[in-house]
């Protein structure tokens, strides 16, 4: 069997990291390889953008997409068209003669909605966020009404998402994968995908890479009490991503009981916005960490991990909270009461309650040892994502989808 996945990138954004551990996972099993934006690939990855005219064309088409969104004041960062796609991208994905294509997220221009139906081999897409079944919008964030949040329906209307629907509507052999429960049942109510097949397959992690430590002389390094409680907090640019909900830890954070413990934020790639700067004095800020093994130190010398995001689909960050054996408090939105087990493994905190997540913070600490989570977390990872139990459940629908492709 021959896969092939495409991906935007090999390693920018939790979307593009779960596609590129999938990849991983299936290259042991199968003839597996992965098409990327990205210049610099690594062992059977390629990159559509390697010819310099290719790049040039590229860039012109895709930074035309971004000032057109500009002009129309669509979201900053969360909404795309794909108007054109890489250049001469299909032609490249049938070169490769692939039994099966397994899209991730295609957005950035890697894939222009008129691409999809002129792959030849079945297609199988892993969904990352909304937009293959929005009008082009990546994440829906709640909104705040007085003291509550809900979420705004996705739109169905427009030129543009009726276009879209129709293109999709003619590839046949399309398939659709939610990492999560929860965004498997947006698809599937959805009228851009209602009448495709849904399947569950969580994202996939090395939990030989992420894993309890018999030895971490780090906390040395950083001059820290052994009493010290660590509250860990991370991802890409987390103090200035809305989404990653740092406001709402912040006032977590005043709300505990606990007191003597140090909070390590590590992604930080932009400047501390001023307002934040009381609240993060005592804290430890870590650069973004691209070595695994020195995320895993990390992740093995934290108390608790919490992830106070306002949309989750499959966290990465509990994936790898998990395989290390780390305990996660977490709203309970998306996918995330789908790893964590309330006051089992971890805490699902009322969505946005910082009180609540205060709580929750305070509990897991106070139950360090009174609870095993090491083994609850570090088993829930191994038998749900583990590389091994992922790589054959995609290897299984990929024969399924070829048998059923056959008899068509």
């Amino acid at each position: 069997m021959r896969v092939l996945i495409v991906s935007a990138f090999k390693d920018q954004g939790g979307a593009s990291i779960a596609a590129k551990r999938l990849f991983k996972s299936l290259k042991e099993d199968v003839d597996c390889q992965m098409l990327v934006q990205d210049k610099n690939v690594e062992y059977l990855m390629f990159s559509c953008n390697e010819k310099p005219l290719i790049r040039f064309i590229n860039f012109i088409t895709n930074n035309l997409e971004k000032l057109y969104l500009r002009l129309i004041n669509k979201p900053k960062h969360n909404f795309s068209f794909s108007f054109f796609g890489s250049f001469g991208i299909t032609k490249m994905i049938n070169s490769f003669n692939a039994d099966i294509v397994n899209l991730h997220w295609v957005c950035n221009n890697t894939l222009s909605i008129r691409d999809i139906k002129k792959i030849k081999a079945p297609v199988v897409w892993t969904l990352h966020d909304n937009w293959p079944f929005s009008n082009g919008i990546h994440t829906d964030f709640p909104l705040k009404k007085d003291t509550t949040y809900h979420y705004p329906e996705l739109k169905n209307d427009g030129l543009w998402f009726f276009y879209k629907k129709r293109l999709f509507d003619l590839k046949k052999n399309l398939y659709i994968v939610g990492p999560s429960k929860w965004i498997s049942s947006k698809s599937e109510l959805s009228l851009i995908m209602n009448d495709r097949k849904h399947f569950h397959i969580p994202n996939p992690i090395d939990t030989n890479e992420f894993r309890p430590l018999s030895e971490n002389n780090f906390k040395n390094h950083l001059n820290l009490d052994e009493h010290t409680k660590l509250i860990l907090f991370g991802a890409n640019n987390p103090l200035t991503d809305e989404n990653k909900g740092f406001s709402l830890l912040a006032k977590a954070l005043k709300k505990m009981k606990t007191s003597n413990y140090k909070l390590i934020v590590f992604g930080v790639e932009d400047e501390v916005p001023d307002k934040l700067k009381t609240c993060l004095a005592d804290a430890i800020l870590l650069n973004k960490i691209d070595d695994n093994n020195f995320l895993n130190q990390i992740y093995d010398l934290s108390d608790i991990v919490v992830v106070p995001s306002l949309h989750e689909n499959f966290s990465n960050t509990i994936l790898e909270s998990f395989s290390s054996g780390k305990p996660v408090v977490a709203f309970g939105v998306g996918g995330n009461a789908e790893l964590i087990e309330h006051k089992i493994n971890g805490y699902v905190a009322i969505p946005f309650d910082t009180s609540d997540l205060a709580k929750g913070i305070d509990w897991v600490l106070e139950n360090q040892n009174k609870i095993d989570f090491k083994n609850l977390t570090r088993s829930k990872a191994k038998n749900l994502c583990s590389q091994k139990v992922i790589s054959k459940k995609y290897i299984e629908l990929f024969n399924q989808i070829l048998i059923e492709d056959l008899n068509q």
